[in-house]
């Protein structure tokens, strides 16, 4: 019975994991795509770099939630890696940010 409970933990502690990284890696891709191919200008934007350090951790971590949805690896390692992806991406977002200067 605590197999199945376990189970059924993992796969949705894997969903949900791997949809957050789903978001990310789409909201990275769609930065992308604004700032390069559009005429759109921004004042604040991301480098190049910076978009797509956060779309190969962003499917590193959607990687390790697929694993634990497997069983691969266990739960506690999957959020651990997790935690560690989350905090350097919003690193990342918060204080890597361009500014650009109209003068």
């Amino acid at each position: 019975m605590k197999e199945v409970a376990n189970k059924g933990l993992r796969i949705v502690v894997g969903i949900i994991v791997s949809l957050i990284n789903i978001v990310w890696v789409l909201d990275s891709i769609y930065r992308m795509y604004l700032y390069n191919f559009t005429n759109y200008t921004y004042f604040t934007s991301y480098a190049n770099w910076n978009l797509l350090l956060t779309i190969a951790l962003a499917s590193f971590g959607s990687y390790k939630s697929v694993e634990a949805i497997k069983g691969n690896i266990s739960i506690k390692n999957s959020l651990i890696v997790e935690v560690i992806v989350i905090v350097i991406m919003l690193f990342l977002r918060v204080f890597m940010m361009e500014s650009h200067s109209i003068y």
